[in-house]
Parts: C-alpha cells; sequence; structure tokens
C-alpha cells in the first residue's frame, strides 16, 4: 500500500519542488490550499505522515499538531522552521522532527522514508 503525505507549506516553489520529488519517490502526496483543506483531508482521508511550515497564515504548526491530535490523528510530522525560529512547543511531541530551512530535498526524502519505515 502507498504512503500517503500531506504537504502544508506556502512557499508555492517548495511545495512545487516536494510534492514532485516525493511522488517521484513512489509516495501519494497531497498539497492543500490551506490549513483548514488540511484538517478536512486528515480527517476524511486519512494520511501516515504530515510535513508542514510552522508559520502558516490561518494555523501555525503546534495548533495544526494540536488540532490533529484532539481528532485521534496522529502520524509522523516533519515541522520547517526558519532559520533562526526555535523549536519551543514541539519538544516532547511524539514522531515529530524539526528541520530548519534551507534543507536539502534529497536529504528530505531519504528521512521521509526512514520515518515512514521504522519498525
Amino acid at each position: 500500500m502507498e504512503k500517503s503525505i500531506l504537504i502544508l507549506e506556502d512557499d508555492q516553489e517548495i511545495k512545487t519542488i516536494l510534492c514532485g520529488k516525493l511522488t517521484e519517490a513512489g509516495y501519494v502526496v497531497h498539497c492543500p490550499v490551506d490549513s483548514y483543506v488540511a484538517i478536512e483531508h486528515a480527517m476524511t482521508w486519512g494520511l501516515d505522515m504530515i510535513m508542514l511550515n510552522d508559520k502558516m497564515p490561518l494555523i501555525n504548526g503546534i495548533n495544526m499538531l494540536s488540532i490533529l491530535e484532539e481528532q485521534c490523528i496522529t502520524v509522523p510530522a516533519i515541522v520547517f522552521l526558519t532559520k533562526f525560529q526555535d523549536a519551543t512547543g514541539y519538544e516532547g511531541r511524539p514522531s515529530c522532527l524539526c528541520i530548519r530551512k534551507p534543507f536539502q530535498i534529497d536529504e528530505l526524502v531519504a528521512l521521509v522514508y526512514q520515518l515512514l519505515n521504522k519498525k
């Protein structure tokens, strides 16, 4: 069964590159237009991982993960932080990894593989 990844990123260039690379790697990738659509999608269709920018316009990363947890949706998450932003609020969240922009796309794809294929 193919793994499903939801990408919530407001930088269109990053979103397009991530979507392309992860699709090439064999994942089913969903890129909703905003946080509210992402929540609806996660509740309706399910997912195996979420990748999101902490600084989204409508709902930030911490609040987004909290909303999903309230809906009993707990999947591995990769949170994109800005260069100087700290990871306050993400510590102790199970299966949550913070990485800083800019990042190497190929390294990120390898990380996704590792997280989704943990035993």
